[in-house]
């Protein structure tokens, strides 16, 4: 008998072992697979990689490819491509209580919903103003998620989908009456327990607004209420606050932000408070990284440590650049971004983005130009002067009009101009010669490289487009002349017997437009 208890020990002593291992093993995945969902991407897509456009013919709108075949009829008052390289497209009509959703082969899709519409993006400037792979299904008034595909990723279980504000990737979605976040493949980032949810706008280069956090609203008795959660999801600050604001001009993992509380106004850092709540006001200058805090009337600069560097005494405070402006009554001081008093001859320094020149205002409103040592290299004498690249600035004569001159002072174009602009991500120059009705084109090197009267020049991703009603010319980033074939080759758009390219529909270019139906056949 003993024996046999023993084996039925062993055995026992077995099954548990093994039913833990299998729920270690069950959490472990589902957290694997939580954390997985957690994560997207948002994906990038260019105009050169369009495979479906817009057409628009006689006030209906259908779809086509890339190839000028048309996909859809133009028989629609509406058409939505959230995915210009993904073939699915919705359709309706005025007074239509679903759309249509259509493939590449004109077939309908989609259709077991009681509706499928397309998810617009809040507060984005983006050439696609929708969530690129998922959709929004109604089933018995929910909504629910689904891919591109027609995979479900979540059951129809809220009562509103919409874009968060100022996050791609990421839904403001209401359960019971509450509202929480989800991202695009189903997952909860906050709880549904708010009546108003906002990203805080936060924006850098490298993930853009991915790291933005969310403002949070609460209705209480005596009115709204807001707090703070971080972009992972962790409450920073409880929903007791008046109104809160994120200084989004300071980069990094660290949160500041300026909050109110009973009308009195503080900056906390995550959620320790540097600044206690007792100003009617405070404001961030991104400049100087400093902080212009109000008391009654009064106002003075506090440091993001809640240093005081000059005190809160006076009527005015601005900055000027790198110095603070501090003036009460006649009486008028300046300070460095250290509370040091200086006494110049300068009323305002400005750093040039590069960080080798300051563009310099004197008491008569002139400017001029120093180099970071403040040695002076363009005397103050100018109405106008503001820094381009390289060495180059574009000055105003008082009388003349716009011309470039180089950090030494050589005046290098005439000044003849009314407007003198660096051509976006290139290092190519525009000018405007209003007198002449021209437009040139410069290159780095300022020697001219096209100019065009009664013109207009469009900026593409590849290259430029400068035209008239007699003539068109190409030129590439890099400032070569090039032909039409090249120029259309390069971002890989459609040929031009399509009609002509509009810019704007429904907020994003995807827009083809002809009169003729024979210029596309």
């Amino acid at each position: 008998m003993s024996n046999n208890r023993k084996k039925i020990g062993i055995i026992v002593a077995l099954i548990v072992v093994v039913l833990i291992i299998a729920i270690v093993v069950t959490v472990i995945i589902k957290n694997k697979k939580a954390k997985e969902l957690l994560q997207y991407n948002v994906e990038e897509i260019s105009e050169k990689d369009y495979k479906y456009f817009i057409l628009y013919l006689n006030e209906k709108y259908g779809v086509m490819d890339s190839e000028g075949n048309i996909i859809v009829e133009t028989k629609y008052d509406k058409v939505i491509i959230p995915n210009s390289t993904r073939p699915v497209f919705i359709c309706s009509n005025e007074g239509d209580k679903k759309n249509t959703i259509l493939n590449e082969k004109g077939e309908e899709i989609f259709n077991i919903y009681d509706n499928v519409e397309e998810i617009q993006l809040e507060g984005l400037i983006t050439s696609l103003p929708y969530e690129k792979n998922i959709l929004k299904y109604k089933v018995n008034e929910q909504y629910g998620l689904i891919d591109l595909d027609g995979n479900r990723i979540t059951k129809a279980i809220y009562e509103e989908i919409k874009g968060l504000k100022y996050k791609e990737g990421e839904l403001l979605a209401k359960r019971n009456g509450k509202y929480g976040v989800i991202n695009v493949n189903g997952a909860k980032i906050i709880n549904f327990d708010y009546d108003n949810i906002e990203a805080d706008k936060y924006y850098d280069n490298v993930d853009k607004y991915k790291k933005s956090g969310y403002i949070v609203c609460k209705t209480k008795e005596d009115g709204y209420r807001y707090g703070y959660i971080s972009y992972e999801g962790k409450k920073l600050l409880d929903t007791v606050y008046n109104d809160i604001r994120r200084v989004i001009d300071i980069e990094g993992d660290d949160v500041y932000t300026i909050a109110s509380n009973n009308g009195q106004y503080g900056l906390l850092k995550n959620k320790e408070t540097l600044i206690d709540f007792k100003y009617q006001g405070i404001e961030y200058n991104s400049t100087n990284n400093l902080l212009i805090i109000n008391r009654g009337t009064k106002y003075g600069v506090y440091t993001l440590t809640g240093e005081e560097i000059v005190p809160i005494d006076y009527k005015t405070i601005q900055f000027n650049g790198i110095y603070i402006y501090a003036k009460t009554g006649d009486d008028i001081q300046y300070f460095t971004a250290t509370g040091e008093g200086v006494t110049t001859g300068f009323t305002s320094l400005v750093p040039a983005n590069n960080g080798e020149y300051y563009i310099t205002i004197d008491e008569n409103g002139l400017y001029g130009v120093m180099d970071k040592n403040q040695n002076i290299l363009i005397s103050n004498k100018f109405v106008y002067v503001e820094y381009m690249f390289d060495d180059y600035f574009s000055v105003y004569k008082n009388g003349s009009g716009l011309g470039i001159m180089n950090a030494k002072g050589k005046e290098l174009t005439d000044f003849k101009y009314t407007t003198i602009s660096k051509i976006a991500d290139t290092q190519l120059i525009k000018t405007e010669d209003m007198a002449n009705n021209a437009i040139e084109v410069y290159s780095k090197e300022l020697e001219q490289i096209a100019e065009l009267k009664d013109a207009t020049l469009d900026i593409r991703d590849t290259y430029i487009k400068l035209y008239n009603d007699n003539k068109t010319i190409y030129i590439d980033n890099e400032g070569n002349i090039i032909d039409e074939k090249q120029a259309l080759e390069s971002t890989k758009e459609a040929p031009d017997m399509i009609g002509e390219y509009v810019k704007e529909y429904m907020g994003y270019s995807q827009v083809y437009y002809t009169e003729k139906m024979d210029e596309i056949e």
